[in-house]
């Protein structure tokens, strides 16, 4: 692969990791350090220092509820499938008579049901 085209690959990788972090608030220090890394990995990830990243995208896939694939740019929806099983359960007539505020509610405890089993 050449080296502007890996650089490229690299820059998708972290920034819909970057995008995850703003959208799930998290400040980048958390999420260093829940995947077991220092403060300094970030930096040393995006100048191409090291890819230490590659060893750890099951837990960033975990860590913010996604698919590998999408990390890695090969699907364009972040969530697993057991989760779009889960969403298509409260559409098609699933949730009838709930409001959209209660269905967002129960995916989101689904959502952290999810993550506390995948931390077990």
């Amino acid at each position: 692969m050449a080296l502007r085209a890996k650089k490229e690959k690299l820059m998708d990788i972290l920034d819909r990791i970057e995008s995850l972090m703003q959208e799930n608030e998290v400040s980048k220090k958390s999420f260093l350090e829940s995947i077991g890394h220092g403060r300094s990995a970030w930096s040393d990830w995006r100048s191409g220092r090291t890819s230490t990243y590659n060893d750890c995208l099951d837990k960033i896939a975990d860590y913010f509820d996604v698919t590998t694939d999408y990390l890695l740019g090969r699907a364009e929806v972040s969530v697993p499938p057991e989760l779009n099983d889960v969403q298509v359960a409260f559409s098609g007539g699933a949730a009838d008579g709930l409001e959209q505020g209660d269905i967002e509610m129960l995916l989101a405890l689904a959502r952290n049901m999810q993550k506390k089993n995948l931390e077990k």
